[in-house]
C-alpha cells in the first residue's frame, strides 16, 4: 500500500534526523526544530489519510451489500404454492408446467394436457357406484390452463406497461393510487396527455383510450400504445 511505503520512508528520515539532533550547533538545533515540526505535521496527514480511507472503504464494501438485500429479494421465489395440494395434482402440475417452461408446450397444448388429465382420474374412479366425493371436489376445482398454475408457482414474469406516445416515442409509468382505505390500487393510472417538448414544440398527443372491464363494466383508461418492462431482476 503507498500509504504504508511513505510511512517506512517517515521513519527512516526521523531515524536521520535523532542522529543529526546530537550535533549541539545552534544552527543545525534550529534547523533540526523546524524539520521535527515539519515531520510531526507528515505524520499527522498520514493518519488522517489512512483512518479516512479505512471508513470509505468500509463503506463501499457495506452498502453494496445493503442494496443487494432490498434489490434482490428472491424468497417469492420460494413460496410453496401447491404444498397442500393431494400429490397426485401437485405431479400433474409439476408436468404440465416443466413441459410449457422447459419443452416450450404451447399454452394450447397445456389445455389439452389438463382435460387428459382430468378424463384419465375420472376413468381410474369409474369402476365405483360414484366418485369419492374429495376426489369429486378436486375435479370440480381441476386447472384448465397453464395461467392458473404459473401464478402459484411465482413463474410469471414481473413486467410493467408504460404508454408510449405514439408521436414522439416518449413512455410514461402509471401510478398505483391509494383508495379511501389506504390500500394501493391495482388498476394503473396514465397521464391523458403526452407532455413531452417534441422539436421545440409541446407534444400533447393522446396517450390513452377507454375500456370497459369486468361484469360491471368498469371503465378505466388504458395505453393506446402499451409498452412492457420487464424486470431485470427477475
Amino acid at each position: 500500500m503507498a500509504l504504508e511505503s511513505i510511512k517506512q520512508t517517515l521513519v527512516e528520515q526521523t531515524t536521520r534526523l535523532r542522529t543529526i539532533g546530537t550535533v549541539k550547533t545552534p544552527a543545525v538545533v534550529h534547523m533540526h526544530g523546524v524539520v521535527d515540526t515539519l515531520r510531526q505535521d507528515v505524520e499527522r496527514i498520514l493518519d488522517e489519510t489512512t483512518e479516512s480511507w479505512t471508513n470509505a472503504l468500509d463503506t463501499q464494501i457495506a452498502e453494496p451489500l445493503a442494496l443487494a438485500h432490498n434489490q434482490f429479494d428472491t424468497s417469492d421465489h420460494f413460496f410453496l404454492g401447491f404444498s397442500k395440494v393431494v400429490p397426485f395434482l401437485q405431479l400433474v402440475v409439476f408436468m404440465i408446467t416443466v413441459c410449457h417452461v422447459v419443452l416450450r408446450l404451447p399454452r394450447r397444448g397445456t389445455v389439452w394436457m389438463f382435460q387428459m388429465c382430468s378424463k384419465i382420474i375420472t376413468a381410474a374412479f369409474s369402476f365405483l357406484p360414484s366418485i369419492p366425493h374429495p376426489i369429486a371436489t378436486i375435479l370440480d376445482k381441476f386447472p384448465v390452463d397453464i395461467g392458473t398454475t404459473m401464478k402459484p408457482l411465482c413463474l410469471e414474469g414481473k413486467s410493467l406497461v408504460y404508454a408510449s406516445c405514439p408521436k414522439c416515442h416518449a413512455i410514461y409509468r402509471p401510478k398505483f393510487p391509494d383508495d379511501k382505505a389506504g390500500n394501493t390500487s391495482k388498476v394503473p393510472v396514465y397521464p391523458l396527455q403526452c407532455d413531452a417538448v417534441w422539436h421545440g414544440v409541446l407534444c400533447e398527443e393522446l396517450l390513452v383510450r377507454p375500456k370497459s372491464i369486468g361484469t360491471r363494466r368498469l371503465d378505466i383508461y388504458v395505453p393506446i400504445r402499451p409498452y412492457v418492462v420487464f424486470d431485470f431482476k427477475d
